[in-house]
């Protein structure tokens, strides 16, 4: 079980985000040599690992890479995709303004 936190570790610890849908990292099981089931192994490990349930979607976080909801140290690809999501969000936000407007005349 030791070797199987170290591994499911390492591996969040090289993704950009610090976390990956409990199903992603599932389907490396067999090639991790991880016998366990996936989802009971971070269960057991709460101060290392955060699993997060949305509807019928579990995340697991890297606990020691976050602070307060936020990355501690964002890799840059992590930022360059915040900053686009902002503008897509900002840009939408606007066009609905726009055509909100547009109805009110």
């Amino acid at each position: 079980e030791k070797r199987a936190v170290a591994v499911a570790h390492e591996f969040l610890s090289l993704t950009v985000e610090k976390m990956v849908e409990v199903e992603k990292i599932s389907h490396f099981r067999k090639c991790f040599g991880i016998d366990l089931n996936i989802r009971d192994l971070f269960l057991d490990h709460p101060g290392m690992f955060y699993l997060s349930t949305k509807g019928k979607r579990h995340t697991v976080f890297l606990r020691e890479a976050y602070e307060r909801g936020r990355l501690i140290d964002p890799n840059p690809v992590y930022d360059t995709r915040r900053k686009l999501l902002d503008l897509v969000l900002l840009g939408r936000h606007a066009a609905l303004s726009d055509s909100n407007m547009s109805e009110q005349e």
